[in-house]
């Protein structure tokens, strides 16, 4: 068995923020300010996701 590990993207976030600073710490505090991720075609599948809440 190998301990090796591949990793790779499964999607990026589109969020109304561009930069780490200036986002709420308590994001429900602005349920405005929400992101989205936004899966690549591999994943794009509603099935890859049965069972993941948000």
């Amino acid at each position: 068995m190998s301990d090796q590990w591949q990793m790779g993207a499964i999607g990026h976030v589109e969020s109304p923020y561009r930069e780490g600073f200036g986002i709420p710490r308590q994001s429900g505090i602005v349920p405005a300010a929400r992101g989205v991720l936004v899966p690549t075609t591999e994943w794009a599948d509603p099935a890859a996701w049965q069972g993941i809440e948000a």
